[in-house]
Formats: C-alpha cells, sequence, structure tokens
C-alpha cells in the first residue's frame, strides 16, 4: 500500500470516485469532505456537511451522502439538496436509473430511495445482524450487503421493482481470533465481479463464486473501514487516513453497468 495520501486527527471515510478520477472522501468528525485528483492533490470540497458520510457518485455526476435523518447531493460548486427525509443510512449504492439503496444498521434494514426521493425498506430480517456496507453487481443485477457483526456477507438479486430476493450468506470472511464482531464495513466490486471487504484484518477479496481468494494487509496496524476503486487505484481509510494502491483491476461505476464474465468454478 502506498503511503497516506492524507491524515487527519479525526476519520477520514467513504471514498468515492467520479467519472474525472477525482476521489471524495469524508472528515465526518470536522463536518468537512475532501477531494483528491488522480495525482493525489488533495483539496477541501464543502464545509458544515453536518456529520457527511457513506459518499457516492452518482450518473447525474453529483455528490450523494447520508446525513442524521437524510440523505443529500452535492453539485461541482458543492451546492446542497436534499434527496431524501427520515432516512438514517450507514452506506448508499446507486443504480445507472438513479435509485439508491441504502442501509440501516440501528434498524436492521436495507431500503431503497426511489428517483422521486420515496424511500421504503426492502430487507428487515434477523439473518443480518449489522447490515452495513452496499455495492451493486457490475451489470446491476445483485446487490451485495455486509455484515458488521458476522462472519457471513449476503448477496441478494434485484427484483424488477427493485425489491431484494433469493438472499443468501454467499461471502464467508475470516475474523480476528479475538472478539466476536467481525467488522466488516466497506465493500467494492471490480469489472469481473471480485468483491472487495473492508475489515479489521485488511482488504479481503472474493471471487464471483463467494470464495475468499486473497487478503491485503493494512497500510498500518489497525481496521481498514471503508475502500473504493476508482482509475487505477484501490483507496481505503484506515485511522485518519486515506491510502491508495495501484491495482490493475477496474470498478465499476453506477453510470456505466458491465456485462459480467462466467464466473470460475
Amino acid at each position: 500500500m502506498r503511503l497516506a495520501l492524507f491524515a487527519i486527527s479525526g476519520a477520514v471515510t467513504s471514498p468515492a470516485g467520479d467519472k474525472d478520477g477525482n476521489v471524495y472522501f469524508a472528515d465526518t468528525a470536522a463536518n468537512k469532505i475532501y477531494k483528491s485528483d488522480a495525482a493525489g492533490m488533495v483539496a477541501l470540497f464543502k464545509e458544515n456537511t453536518k456529520g457527511a458520510r457513506a459518499l457516492r457518485v452518482g450518473p447525474d455526476g453529483r455528490l450523494y451522502a447520508a446525513q442524521a435523518g437524510r440523505v443529500v447531493s452535492y453539485g461541482v460548486t458543492g451546492d446542497e439538496k436534499v434527496v431524501a427525509q427520515n432516512v438514517d443510512a450507514a452506506d448508499l449504492a446507486i443504480t445507472a436509473k438513479g435509485e439508491m439503496y441504502y442501509s440501516d444498521p440501528s434498524h436492521r434494514k436495507v431500503g431503497l430511495i426511489d428517483a422521486k426521493g420515496q424511500a421504503r425498506t426492502v430487507y428487515e430480517g434477523s439473518e443480518i445482524a449489522l447490515p452495513h456496507g452496499l455495492a451493486l453487481s457490475p451489470d446491476q443485477a445483485m446487490l451485495v450487503v455486509s455484515d458488521a457483526q458476522s462472519r457471513f456477507s449476503w448477496s441478494f438479486q434485484l427484483s424488477a421493482d427493485g425489491g431484494l430476493i433469493h438472499g443468501e450468506p454467499f461471502y464467508r470472511l475470516e475474523m480476528p481470533e479475538s472478539g466476536w464482531m467481525s467488522g466488516v464495513t466497506g465493500v467494492t466490486l471490480d469489472s469481473i465481479g471480485q468483491v472487495y471487504f473492508a475489515t479489521p484484518l485488511g482488504v479481503q477479496m472474493c471471487e464471483a463464486n463467494g470464495r475468499t481468494a486473497a487478503i491485503l494487509n493494512a497500510p498500518e496496524p489497525g481496521a481498514i473501514t471503508a475502500l473504493a476503486l476508482a482509475g487505477d487505484w484501490l483507496y481505503v481509510a484506515e485511522g485518519g487516513k486515506l491510502f491508495r494502491r495501484p491495482v490493475k483491476v477496474k470498478g465499476v461505476p453506477a453510470w456505466a453497468p458491465a456485462k459480467l464474465p462466467r464466473p470460475p468454478l
């Protein structure tokens, strides 16, 4: 892992890439959002964000974020618009149609916000103890949901109306030897369907068939809490710092769904 791009005394979280290779990330404690260009130059993007987290860039080019009790979006100049009210999201996943899935660990549910800003619950059950990280498959036919308590993260198919169906605990991840919480938070996929999880043990990579294939060590001692693929880089957040390393795989943004190859046996 390369040296840190950025370090603060608070908590760096939610790296999210845009169409131009820029990456946005939040400092929730300081109510700020920063922007790093492809060269690694970091600048302040937005102040007074009300603890914005769960950053994602939508197909319209706007930056979406969760605040306490609502979801908002920002334009390139930082103008803020309210997208949905009465939503308490830990993570977001946006489709090419502009619909948005969100995780709500407090209520153990996953919701969907439609293009008009109306929210409804699409998963509410006891099987996923703490739903947290969300990521769509490259073809946007599946949704991966990480469980911050269990070693298993889940895979759901998307129904025609956006609901979640045929869910199963598909990804079996390694857990710390001590403690009973998996601590699995962020998740992202690459263009061939490999899944990357942010965990206390590092970045755990699973093949499309659900098998854990590799664990990338954290850049420093501590837990990785968020990650993103943007351009030729894998970005990870850990301990108040944002790191990146060059990779040969590519992420698939919300605005450019891609056909998946046949998964390995």
